[in-house]
């Protein structure tokens, strides 16, 4: 086969996938954007093509070249994705086509083998296929490369295996041990060649080296000098790649994620968003307060991801309710990130702070450990006296010295620590107290009021939250700040000056005056907003910004299910049954009866706030309740006896009254004996069960907050035949974990339940997907309760398309009332009010305030009830319509494209699965002698290492510092030591979820730890590579690529590309990704280099100079939000030293003052030292020459 005729093809079907390409794009992006040709096509073009493309008027896909067009895919991948499904191996065969299409531009017949042409050929097909071609599309492909494996012409023959070019081992000059050491030279130890020094003096045969910061002495024959690289000697493109990858890894940055492919989980854009948050905000402590369902679990798995990453942490701990620790669920959900935590009963904490106090610091076994609320208690926290045994105190977590540290503290469902006066909350405090990163998960932080938001961020950020008085001041400016936010999303008639006054509102407030007028968006609001037209993507900057003023926009993630559109209908049917006539009775007479009983205990006190609980549940159920009645009334008669007198009370009570009492007390109990045993409120539930029964999935969940009322619907259910289960606080962890494995087995399974029964304490972080149905027997007023009880099924993974809701209530009691007239109305059956948490965090205490009012008639409270509900309704109603105005002006769903472009941008190339795949197969070859170390072609790997050669790796191993307490570290420990050859492998996250027996070799997995160690030793490299361009004229252009190290408040490393050609500093890292190899024909390009160097130095200066100053102005700002907090507590402490007339609480109030001064000079301090040191030192990584050459016409204008 002749090779013109091969060259020939291959370029007619990089054509054909190009008109390929850009018609799938074309069908996609209107989906995404309806400005989708500026907002996804030109703003991802270099500046070059963006010139191109406006000079040539070109406003469609197909007037792009192939290689703009994979570049637009690939920048907008993430984006895509989350609209429509596209197996991530396409991303990576992506890559490889950026790299087939740059070889085939420039190919000569000697570089053609048969194994490049199929392999080629091969990607080729499988993205046309991917991306819409049928078979009568790719089937003259396909025929061709069954022509090119059949012809004995082409050289080469074709593997299973894939093809590694052995990698060029750069030739160093020797360095003689001592030999040519003189005072200022740069040596390395020779049994340690990483260790690296300066010769500061030399005495006879000891010389004295100053080395990891301080002098040392070493005789001759231990030193020897820095090997030094000829400058003549190129690297060959897949080693400056492996290399540039290994330097990040090694040294990773906070612009970038890298967590990205590092867990075994399906990639979902959003859940990145609080790892990104942590990383690149003022302090590793975050509040997620994610809607139910969104995946809170997963993102602190991703936060834990991308601390190891940076910091190798080897503790953490988790805190969550004790159902959690019963169903394994943070044990098993570790699992999918490689981590292996061990779960704490009574004994065990108790063992754990014995030996903390023997050994002063954590057992090292529960390095990583899950610890239920349900242990903190006044024993665990405080310990306990004298044993009656041996006669010594037995300790508490208080008594230890130090406390427990940890590198992280994950603590779940956190509302749970709402209240500061429970040993939960002291036990939470003094974990998070001592640890380096905290992170709170919890959906309803809002439960009740903003006193429980305070409460959690007091704990999370007690240097910012001081105090009750600082958070009220700090929330002040909040509410213009969304204000704001509304007006630039909108953009309604006027907005400009609407604007602006809500800036100066901002301004009135004492937060705003005095911290945010100092942020540093502040300023640049302003001048944007002076703009009399914004183009949309400086408008998406300026939500940005805005953002950034909420005093809690770093301490606080919130996604919002609306907000990425991926969750089930709700169907909810209510269910309204009336009183069978003698029941409705004995209702009446009942509440009659606790409210005469009540007031002739407590007087003229307001006593319907008293009888909510028998209301409720003589609502929820009354015949559970009838077997109690008797006791209450036999128990109400036995407190007024023994109250004596009722003059007390200043109430006259006739013996009129006194009968009265009795006779109504009669009356409930002869209707007791007349109750029926039919219920019609249980019929009508046997029914729905019923019905569901004849389904495919006939599993039903049942909430009642009431104890008396599930057990009464088990024991009528279990005798109509159906296998109930039933979960309240009287149920052991075991057990519970049980019934859910239960519940979730085939209907076929003898031991399987069809309805699982539910008190609250089944609502708390209990993930139920695998069912489609729930029955609110009652209902709690608290709307976020009710959320928190659908959230259980109305769930990311929820397999069917729709969640059906019954709410069943009965005619003329309490819970009808407030189910009809205000429940009903918010909506918060039909859609997650998740998002309205702010507006609805105290309506539970407004319908409690309302309904119990003793003041108000039956239709006053009724009324009242319902205009709360419509105003309550109001609000969110024009919440969810400015939110659609913002939908409709954009084209799209804003929160949802900004998080997408967020993940996408922090997305870092150099860390997809194939680099690392490529860095693991150079660093073993470099490392272990040339071989085949990794085989296979798929997502499926095999590592394949003798004995020898595992030893080897092992001492590398053992030399890690930070590594030996992660679980996938002890699983690679084992191999090492084993006596297998053989390791199944995968760099994929999706292969890696579905095949849990393959080893997941992440960048923070030992082996890749090792060979970026091992791989960025020799920098800097020199390199040369050519590429086929058209932005670029043709001809040779020297580059330097630095790493500049960004130091102070802010830290961050970047790489950074120097030339005097535009298009190439611009591109240049994107053209190393696929560039071919060039034959430098002039070894020595010092001198171009020596210019590049110049350059950089005023790049250089121009940016440290603005970094130093920007750093500076973060350092006042911050100054000012500690300096607010610090004024707001002084002056309460200074208040209450004044008012004091006790000396012994005026010392104690001027000892916390004088503290707290201590504590605000160190931070201001602190912040000094730390703007002090901005500065961006650099690395220098790269010398290169890229060799550009012209692209055929009919490639550039994109013809066939």
């Amino acid at each position: 086969m002749d090779t013109s005729y091969i060259i020939s093809n291959m370029n007619a079907f990089m054509f054909q996938l190009r008109d390929r390409l850009g018609s799938w794009l074309e069908r996609q992006f209107p989906n995404i954007t309806k400005n989708w040709w500026n907002d996804l096509v030109v703003s991802y073009l270099t500046p070059l093509q963006r010139e191109a493309v406006r000079g040539n008027d070109t406003h469609a896909l197909r007037g792009l070249d192939l290689a703009a067009l994979l570049r637009v895919l690939d920048k907008n991948w993430i984006v895509i994705s989350n609209k429509i499904f596209i197996n991530k191996k396409y991303r990576k065969q992506l890559h490889q086509m950026q790299e087939i299409r740059n070889r085939w531009a420039h190919i000569t017949p000697a570089d053609i083998s048969k194994q490049i042409v199929i392999d080629d050929a091969d990607i080729i097909r499988e993205l046309m296929e991917a991306f819409g071609a049928q078979m009568k599309d790719t089937q003259p492909l396909e025929q061709f490369i069954l022509a090119v494996k059949e012809d004995k012409e082409i050289g080469g023959t074709v593997s299973n295996e894939p093809v590694h070019r052995a990698p060029m081992t750069v030739p160093l000059q020797e360095g003689s041990t001592a030999g040519g050491i003189t005072k200022g030279s740069v040596v390395t130890l020779v049994s340690d060649p990483d260790a690296v020094g300066a010769v500061t003096e030399i005495d006879g045969n000891q010389y004295k080296v100053f080395m990891n910061g301080r002098i040392q002495t070493y005789y001759k024959e231990q030193i020897r000098l820095q090997e030094e690289r000829s400058s003549c000697i190129y690297c060959p493109p897949d080693r400056i790649r492996t290399a540039l990858t290994a330097y990040q890894i090694h040294h990773p940055g906070t612009s970038n994620l890298y967590s990205l492919n590092a867990a075994r989980i399906d990639f979902v854009p959003y859940q990145f968003r609080p790892a990104l948050r942590m990383i690149q905000g003022d302090s590793p402590r975050i509040l997620i307060a994610d809607d139910v369902g969104v995946g809170k679990t997963i993102e602190a798995g991703l936060i834990l991801k991308e601390l190891e990453a940076r910091s190798g942490i080897s503790s953490v701990l988790i805190i969550c309710p004790r159902p959690l620790v019963a169903e394994r669920k943070w044990q098993l959900e570790m699992k999918r990130f490689d981590e292996d935590f061990t779960q704490l009963d009574g004994g065990a904490l108790a063992e754990c702070i014995s030996e903390t106090d023997r050994d002063g610091e954590w057992p090292e076994r529960h390095a990583k450990t899950i610890i239920p609320y349900s242990l903190f208690s006044e024993d665990s926290i405080g310990g306990r006296g004298v044993s009656s045994g041996k006669g010594h105190k037995r300790r508490g977590l208080l008594d230890l010295d130090p406390v427990p540290h940890f590198d992280l503290v994950i603590v779940d469902e956190a509302h749970t620590i709402r209240n500061p006066n429970t040993w939960a909350y002291r036990g939470v405090e003094l974990f998070c107290r001592n640890a380096d990163a905290v992170v709170f998960l919890t959906a309803t932080p809002l439960q009740n009021s903003n006193k429980d938001l305070y409460t959690l961020l007091n704990l999370l950020r007690p240097d910012v939250v001081v105090d009750q008085n600082t958070f009220r001041v700090m929330s002040e400016p909040n509410v213009y700040v969304n204000k704001l936010l509304c007006l630039i999303r909108n953009q309604p008639d006027g907005w400009h000056a609407a604007a602006k006054e809500a800036l100066e509102q901002i301004l009135h407030t004492d937060w705003g005056r005095n911290v945010v007028r100092n942020n540093p968006a502040f300023e640049k609001i302003e001048k944007v907003l002076s703009l009399p037209d914004l183009p949309r993507d400086e408008r998406i900057m300026l939500i940005r910004r805005v953002e950034e003023l909420h005093s809690f926009h770093t301490m606080i993630s919130r996604t919002r299910r609306k907000d990425i559109e991926d969750f089930c209908i709700r169907r909810t049917q209510t269910v309204e049954v009336p009183f069978h006539p003698v029941q409705k009775e004995l209702y009446e007479r009942l509440i009659q009866f606790e409210s005469a009983a009540l007031e002739r205990l407590h007087g003229n006190v307001n006593v319907r706030f008293m009888m909510c609980t028998i209301m409720r549940q003589a609502s929820s159920c009354l015949h559970a309740l009838a077997p109690f009645i008797d006791d209450l009334i036999v128990r109400r008669f036995s407190q007024i006896q023994e109250e004596g007198t009722w003059d007390d009370f200043g109430v006259e009570i006739g013996d009129g009254a006194k009968d009265s009492l009795h006779e109504l007390a009669g009356e409930i109990r002869a209707l007791l004996i007349q109750l029926p045993e039919d219920d019609p409120k249980f019929n009508r539930l046997l029914e729905i069960l019923q019905e569901k029964q004849a389904t495919e999935n006939n599993r039903v969940i049942l909430f009642s907050t009431f104890r008396h009322t599930l057990s009464y619907l088990r024991r009528k259910l279990t005798v109509q035949g159906l296998r109930v289960g039933q979960a309240d606080g009287s149920v052991g962890d075991e057990e519970r974990y049980r019934l859910r494995e239960r519940f979730q087995m085939e209907r076929s399974a003898p031991e399987a339940i069809d309805v699982l029964l539910f008190s609250e304490i089944g609502c708390e972080g209990l993930d139920y997907q695998f069912c489609d149905t729930m029955i609110n027997y009652d209902l709690p007023w608290n709307p976020m309760r009710i959320e928190q009880r659908i959230g259980r099924i109305d769930r990311r993974g929820q397999q069917s398309d729709t969640v059906k809701i019954y709410n069943m209530i009965i005619s003329d009691t309490i819970d009808a009332v407030i189910y009809n007239r205000c429940l009903s109305k918010i909506g918060v059956f039909e859609e997650s009010i998740g998002d309205c948490s702010e507006i609805l965090g105290d309506i539970s205490d407004q319908i409690t305030k309302i309904m119990f009012n003793a003041e108000l008639t039956e239709e006053e409270r009724r009324q009242k009830i319902e205009q709360m509900a419509d105003n309550e309704t109001m609000k969110i109603q024009e919440m969810r319509r400015l939110e659609q105005e913002e939908k409709a002006l954009f084209g799209f769903d804003l929160s949802q494209y900004m998080t997408n472009k967020d993940v996408q941008d922090a997305e870092n190339t150099w860390l997809s699965a194939g680099r690392l795949n490529d860095l693991v197969i150079v660093y073993l070859n470099d490392h272990l002698g040339t071989g085949e170390y990794v085989l296979g072609r798929q997502e499926g790997k095999t590592l394949r290492l003798g004995a020898d050669k595992r030893k080897v790796l092992f001492d590398d191993f053992m030399k890690l510092p930070s590594y030996g307490n992660n679980h996938a570290a002890k699983l690679w420990k084992a191999y090492l030591k084993s006596d297998r050859p053989i390791l199944p492998i995968t760099f994929d996250s999706t292969y890696a979820k579905d095949h849990r027996d393959a080893t997941f070799l992440t960048q923070m997995h030992p082996l890749l730890v090792q060979a970026a160690a091992y791989e960025s030793r020799d920098f800097p490299l020199n390199a040369a590579f050519r590429i086929a361009d058209a932005e670029i004229p043709p001809g040779d252009y020297a580059f330097l690529i630095y790493a500049w190290r960004y130091t102070g408040i802010r830290p961050d490393i970047r790489l950074v590309a120097v030339s005097d050609e535009p298009g190439v500093e611009q591109n240049i890292l994107s053209y190393i990704s696929y560039a071919a190899e060039y034959d430098v024909q002039s070894a020595d390009h010092n001198a171009e280099w020596s210019a590049m160097e110049k350059l950089h130095y005023g790049r250089w200066q121009t940016a440290q100079k603005a970094y130093a100053d920007e750093m500076q102005t973060e350092c006042r700002y911050r100054k000012d939000q500690l300096g607010q907090s610090y004024r707001q507590q002084e002056a309460v402490l200074c208040g209450q030293i004044e008012s004091a007339s006790n000396d012994l609480i005026r010392r104690m109030k001027e000892g916390q003052l004088e503290n707290m001064k201590r504590k605000y000079g160190e931070q201001l301090e602190k912040l000094d030292a730390s703007a002090a040191k901005a500065d961006i030192h650099m690395s220098l990584l790269v010398r290169g020459i890229l060799h550009v050459e012209a692209v055929a016409a009919e490639e550039h204008h994109g013809k066939d």
